[in-house]
């Protein structure tokens, strides 16, 4: 069963950021994302949930795969660079203001954790930034989403609004998310029939409760979980974890490669995407972190795999944003928190994602 949270982060992940906020003599707050919640509930939201980005529910004793998440509600994000991150959600659960779904649309952002917003304020986003520019835009992303996961998105939400101009976002690990993806038949169903439908936002009340319901027994489980760990040491372990990790690290791409048929799935799913959408679509290359943080021969690697894709792209008429070309005039520390201090995929700075809005704002405005 496909069940993510968006803060599903790796323990020693969240040590690591802090250990590079203590070498550059930075404050982090130290708090669990289970206990910063709980403080929140108490002095601030009581209502408020935890980013939840997919999973599988039933609803009139059907299963529906979700997309979005808890709307209209103060909504806990994640921390990577010493603040707890909260936001208020959408009508459908997505990282924006509402009042932009009664609005027509300068851009629409489709795309995973990056276009969530990980982690920073909903107005340092690429579409919060965008709006900070006077664009009317919108952010539809959430973690663990990959290029069908998106296209359902398109389906359900983005065709909800007229838009001039849709932005995919393409990672090299969104041809991994394919791998299960090509395997959930509820997703295929999007890519083999138009007419599909789930009617997500129609039963946004439904999902709503059952989301709540879901995200309780979660919290319930984790506690439980947490005690546990306490028991069996498990938090000595990841700190032990995280210093060898330290030293294999830029080993994690030597055998990756591009897989042809999951590329040329990709391809289809854009395509299918541009035909259907009445505005100008474009994908949006975002290079891994891990090109700014691993040594040359890895970068070159890297490089060489994000030069393979996006020349397949063009080949087949679509609209590349290469975000490489911005981000490479800047310093690693400056793009990504804590640079190469520490060695987890953390995501963008505020300037990082300000630095992208801008390249998308210029080209499709040249």
């Amino acid at each position: 069963m496909l069940f993510k949270l968006n803060y599903n982060k790796s323990h020693f992940q969240f040590l690591e950021n802090i250990r590079a906020a203590k070498i550059n003599k930075m404050d982090f707050d130290k708090r669990s994302i289970y206990k910063f919640y709980e403080d929140f509930k108490k002095n601030k939201k009581e209502d408020s949930v935890l980013a939840m980005s997919r999973t599988l529910i039933k609803i009139d004793n059907k299963i529906v795969q979700t997309l979005g998440g808890i709307g209209n509600r103060e909504t806990v994000l994640c921390n990577e660079m010493g603040n707890w991150i909260t936001y208020k959600s959408d009508r459908y659960g997505f990282n924006n203001p509402d009042a932009l779904w009664e609005k027509e649309l300068d851009l629409i952002i489709l795309g995973d954790s990056y276009g969530l917003g990980l982690c920073v304020n909903q107005n340092q986003n690429f579409a919060g930034a965008m709006r900070e520019k006077n664009k009317k835009a919108i952010t539809l992303g959430g973690t663990g989403m990959g290029t069908l996961f998106e296209y359902a998105i398109f389906k359900e939400y983005a065709k909800k609004v007229k838009a001039d101009n849709l932005v995919f976002l393409f990672l090299l690990n969104d041809l991994d998310n394919l791998s299960s993806e090509l395997s959930n038949p509820i997703l295929l169903n999007y890519l083999e029939d138009n007419a599909f439908s789930q009617n997500l936002a129609t039963n946004q009340n439904k999902i709503n409760i059952r989301l709540e319901e879901k995200l309780h027994s979660h919290i319930n489980t984790k506690k439980f979980l947490t005690i546990k760990r306490i028991i069996k040491l498990h938090h000595l372990r990841d700190i032990i974890k995280t210093i060898i990790r330290a030293d294999h690290e830029d080993k994690i791409f030597t055998s990756f490669k591009i897989d042809k048929y999951k590329l040329e799935k990709a391809i289809k799913i854009f395509t299918k995407a541009k035909d259907e959408f009445e505005g100008n679509l474009y994908i949006g290359y975002l290079p891994l972190s891990a090109e700014y943080m691993f040594d040359q021969n890895e970068r070159k690697k890297l490089k060489k795999m994000s030069d393979e894709v996006i020349k397949a792209f063009k080949e087949n008429n679509l609209d590349v944003i290469d975000f490489r070309l911005v981000l490479d005039e800047k310093k690693v520390e400056e793009i990504i928190p804590f640079g190469n201090i520490v060695r987890a995929e953390n995501h963008y700075t505020p300037l990082g994602f300000n630095l992208i809005s801008n390249q998308i704002i210029n080209y499709i405005y040249k």
